[in-house]
């Protein structure tokens, strides 16, 4: 399923699973002398009709998670990350689980946009069909779109549905999103804000460094352009 390592613990006792047993994968199993397998195997039911993935529940909530030291860019302090989390359940016991955040603000805003007028239209829906969901929710929402909002709404709920296609496949998300790369290139954003001095930035990407970090976010936006070029 998607990468969540850390909270793979978490999210198992949760839902009463053990960490060794996680959801079976559904309609990719064969097993030789059983009827209807070879059916099975290629995802087709005993009639030759190709299985579905239905979703019958879908939630979201918000979590607001504090930083540990106030951060600001030049329009915005970021002090604390409103996250919008969905999870997406199917028929057959299937539970995906996506995020947006937002830096301090307007992450109720997506919330409610996703209890409103969202989360209702993914019922009945094939969790598969992640293309086709994401159109229908951003045609019925199209008087809001496009802008950050809904963005973050239609962000939550794919992420949701690619952890749940992943689940049913049984594949990690870099071999079914097409498997052109096993890994990315990564950045450390952690440090470059703009409260930071220029010893501070210095001796923040050393750190960086010397952890492995390939490269390092540096924020831009001082009041004086002979700032940012220090």
């Amino acid at each position: 399923g998607m990468a969540r390592d850390r909270q793979a613990p978490t999210y198992a006792r949760q839902r009463g699973w053990s960490k060794l047993r996680w959801p079976r994968v559904l309609h990719l199993r064969y097993i030789p002398g059983c009827e209807g397998a070879d059916r099975q195997r290629d995802g087709l039911d005993d009639r030759g009709k190709e299985l579905e993935v239905k979703i019958v529940k879908a939630e979201a909530f918000l979590c607001d998670v504090e930083v540990e030291s106030v951060r600001t860019d030049a329009i915005q302090s970021f002090a604390k990350q409103e996250t919008v989390f969905v999870d997406i359940e199917t028929e057959d016991g299937l539970t995906g689980t996506g995020y947006s955040y937002t830096i301090g603000t307007g992450g109720r805003a997506v919330l409610q946009l996703l209890k409103t007028d969202l989360l209702d239209l993914l019922i009945g829906e094939d969790a598969r069909q992640v293309e086709a969901i994401w159109q229908k929710l951003f045609w019925s929402t199209h008087a809001t779109v496009v802008g950050a909002i809904t963005s973050l709404a239609l962000a939550a709920v794919d992420v949701a549905l690619w952890d749940i296609r992943c689940k049913a496949a049984g594949q990690p998300l870099w071999l079914l999103a097409g498997g052109a790369h096993r890994t990315v290139p990564l950045y450390d954003t952690e440090g470059g804000w703009l409260q930071l001095s220029t010893e501070e930035l210095v001796s923040g990407a050393l750190r960086s460094k010397a952890r492995g970090w390939p490269g390092v976010k540096l924020k831009v936006g001082m009041p004086r352009a002979t700032e940012d070029l220090e």
